[in-house]
């Protein structure tokens, strides 16, 4: 198992899971859909950003939180909607939501999770989002959303 306090940029995160990951889940997870296009899009974006130090700057009263949805939160971040977390660990996002309540940091639910929507809402002591696809069908949408 990798020790994750030397893994320091995502490249280095990528290898810790290319190590560590069955072979079919990491492929699963460092692939984007159809030509790949947004996945290299999206890695040439964060390439292109880049921390400008301050110096001389008072920090001893800093703050980064935000208010969102009407909650207080340590940091403009939340974890993104990303599916089959149980690929890489049998509590799947179950485990996922823990870490991010623990950090109070925001969880979007998949709707491709490996967990159901009860089962991960109970552990996360966050904000708790879903990122739902209403399916062409509507048979299909209206099946999905009936309280029936």
């Amino acid at each position: 198992m990798t020790d994750f306090t030397s893994v320091l940029n995502v490249e280095a995160f990528e290898a810790a899971a290319a190590r560590n990951l069955p072979k079919v889940a990491y492929d699963y997870y460092r692939s984007g859909a159809w030509g790949e296009h947004t996945l290299a899009e999206n890695i040439a974006a964060w390439q292109r950003l880049w921390l400008r130090p301050r110096c001389m700057v008072d920090v001893s009263k800093r703050d980064a939180g935000i208010t969102l949805l009407g909650q207080r939160l340590p940091a403009p971040l939340l974890l993104a909607p990303t599916a089959m977390h149980q690929m890489a660990h049998a509590d799947g996002e179950v485990a996922t939501a823990r870490a991010a309540g623990a950090c109070g940091v925001p969880m979007v639910l998949s709707s491709l999770s490996t967990c159901t929507v009860e089962s991960v809402a109970i552990t996360n002591v966050s904000v708790n989002l879903l990122k739902s696809e209403i399916a062409p069908d509507s048979k299909v949408a209206s099946a999905a959303f009936s309280s029936g």
